[in-house]
């Protein structure tokens, strides 16, 4: 073991991050057997083990072809990239703006109960669906509706404000090339969702209701109330090829009675809107929304002129990240064509 003592420890860290096939584990042993040899401490068995695995993997890493892409094909590729980059800085700076404009009119929204313990009248639950989950009653979701009132601000049920509100049923899923592509909660609130599975539609009675359209909002109906669960998304034309989960509830908004961008806000809104939503979860293990308690989440109301200036900005918003993820997807399928030439060694220039 003479000359690994002589190895370049610095460099050798370097390594380990760049040698992309090592697990975790691996990296973390190599990297104690390296700490050990730099101060005269004898190694362990696993961390000899751990030290061939990351020579073998650095002399594969060394030995990776990787292929050099012309002067300017590689600007393309930037310019893309900044352009991918600055659709979806802007889409968050308006998504910011919009919440930005809810926080001005509003204010501060404090309790006096603290939510380790409070203390609420029988009355609160006498009635209606009778909730008797404290985190249905929790003090901050009440100091908002109290805010709201304070100010003289309406509030309307989603339910008079939406045509339509409902979620479908489970049905046994069996996935297969010749399916439509799928769509989970999980995917739904990733970036540039990649679908991996094509779900066989003929296994679901009406299938065609479980695609959505352009303009519709879906709300995450299962998960844990600190994840997804309540999250809500304004879906775009990308979205209707895609045959979706059961787990999410479709809200049509009523184009008569308020924008779609606006409502995606007040339902989205991190202070105002998702603790109205998240009060009405059931559930322990895994909480879950129903489309009944989802009908009833007050939606507060402001004067058409500001509504229309918070909606303007979320469905520009929308309409970046839409563009930014087509980009991409371009991006990618191009680099995917350029790699596939280089396999085949078809005629590319390297500079």
């Amino acid at each position: 073991m003479q000359w690994i003592t002589q190895y370049n420890c610095a460099e050798a860290k370097i390594k380990m991050k760049q040698a992309a096939l090592l697990d975790g584990g691996t990296i973390h042993a190599a990297g104690a057997a390296f700490q050990r040899l730099g101060s005269g401490v004898l190694i362990r068995p696993i961390n000899v083990l751990a030290l061939s695995a990351l020579i073998d993997s650095y002399v594969l890493f060394e030995r990776l072809v990787v292929p050099t892409l012309a002067d300017k094909l590689l600007a393309e590729f930037n310019t893309d990239a900044q352009t991918i980059l600055k659709k979806r800085n802007a889409a968050f700076d308006l998504t910011r703006d919009a919440e930005a404009i809810f926080d001005q009119q509003l204010g501060p929204v404090s309790s006096k109960d603290d939510e380790t313990g409070f203390a609420i009248h029988a009355s609160s639950f006498s009635g209606g669906r009778r909730r008797l989950e404290a985190s249905y009653h929790h003090p901050q979701t009440a100091a908002i509706l109290r805010r709201f009132k304070k100010l003289d601000l309406k509030t309307e049920p989603l339910n008079d404000v939406a045509e339509r509100i409902w979620w479908l049923t489970r049905f046994k899923r069996v996935f297969g090339e010749e399916g439509m592509p799928y769509m989970s909660a999980d995917e739904l609130f990733s970036l540039n969702p990649t679908t991996t599975k094509r779900v066989l539609t003929e296994q679901a009675e009406n299938p065609e209701d479980y695609f959505v359209k352009a303009g519709w909002i879906v709300m995450a109906c299962s998960g844990q109330t600190y994840g997804l669960n309540g999250s809500v998304s304004l879906a775009d034309k990308r979205y209707e090829s895609y045959f979706f989960s059961h787990d999410i509830v479709r809200i049509i908004p009523n184009a008569h009675r308020i924008r779609r961008g606006y409502l995606y806000a007040a339902l989205g809104h991190p202070r105002f809107g998702r603790p109205l939503v998240i009060r009405y979860a059931y559930g322990t293990s895994i909480p879950h929304l129903d489309p009944g308690d989802v009908a009833s989440i007050p939606i507060v109301r402001f004067d058409k002129s500001l509504e229309n200036e918070i909606a303007d900005r979320m469905e520009k918003a929308v309409r970046l990240r839409a563009e930014a993820d087509e980009l991409e997807n371009a991006v990618a399928e191009r680099a995917d064509q350029l790699i596939d030439q280089f396999l085949h060694a078809s005629d590319l220039p390297t500079r």
